[in-house]
């Protein structure tokens, strides 16, 4: 790739990808320049691909990616400290199995192994593909299953409802309206006050008016506690704030000459202090 990577480059790059190794039905990539064009997207309407694109600022929509490139850079750090051909890094990379029983990325693209400065040994022999296929699906359900234990599904959002949106460079959260919800998964339109569309993924947005309705029904439902007192109390002058004594079914008359707390009960006191 140039240095200047333009739309026109990035189509001829993909282009020649296409002619060796077939066009896919759809590619995933993120919301760059030279991507979101009117270039590239024609040339998918004429090679006859789909592009999706992920969520802006949320490198998880597209994370199998993500993790891939950090691998490869790691790699790449790593070959130059120790003055490995970067290139020869990229082979071990691609010629790795994945596990005991997943082939190499490379075996399953190419259907066969690759030689790099590993000691392998080379069968002509190659495993049975549905072995393979059956292995990729439980190591990706797998992977699915421990995802799925810390992740939930937000609310979705409606056209017109109020949301707050965080500012990627300031990290703050400004107020926002819904416009539509994109066809990319969990990706929504909104309208910020100085007439700014945005896409951002659900999880950048945060949605005000039920959390508001929710905080005035715990506002209405929560009583004072001094209110909740006050009706306890019992309105006998001379003992302000003593809560209403339970009579029971043969109320002990208390003399007058007796003590009593607040609360009603007979202070005693002790018979050594009696004189």
């Amino acid at each position: 790739m140039p240095q200047e990577c333009t739309s026109a480059a990035v189509v001829n790059a993909t282009r020649q990808v296409f002619a060796e190794q077939g066009v896919p039905e759809r590619i995933v990539s993120d919301n760059g320049r030279h991507f979101d064009s009117s270039t590239y997207r024609d040339f998918a309407t004429q090679w006859g691909f789909s592009h999706v694109t992920s969520s802006p600022h949320y490198p998880r929509s597209n994370g199998f990616i993500e993790r891939m490139i950090q691998t490869v850079k790691n790699t790449l750090k790593k070959a130059k400290v120790s003055g490995i051909d970067p290139n020869m890094a990229l082979l071990c990379i691609r010629a790795t199995p994945i596990d005991s029983r997943i082939p190499s990325p490379a075996e399953l693209l190419y259907g066969r192994k690759m030689k790099d400065n590993l000691p392998t040994r080379i069968r002509n022999n190659s495993p049975g593909r549905d072995d393979v296929n059956h292995r990729m699906q439980l190591r990706q359900q797998s992977q699915k299953y421990h995802h799925d234990k810390s992740a939930h599904d937000l609310a979705p959002l409606s056209p017109g409802q109020l949301v707050r949106v965080q500012d990627q460079t300031s990290r703050h959260w400004i107020t926002a309206t819904v416009r539509e919800q994109c066809h990319e998964p969990r990706s929504y339109l909104v309208e910020t006050p100085n007439g700014r569309v945005l896409r951002r993924n659900r999880q950048h947005l945060a949605d005000i008016e039920p959390r508001r309705i929710h905080h005035d029904e715990e506002v209405t439902k929560t009583p004072d506690p001094h209110t909740r007192e006050e009706m306890t109390l019992d309105p006998t002058p001379g003992i302000r704030g003593s809560p209403a004594p339970n009579p029971g079914p043969n109320p002990v008359p208390i003399p007058n000459h007796q003590q009593t707390t607040r609360s009603g009960r007979v202070i005693k006191k002790p018979e050594k202090l009696t004189y």
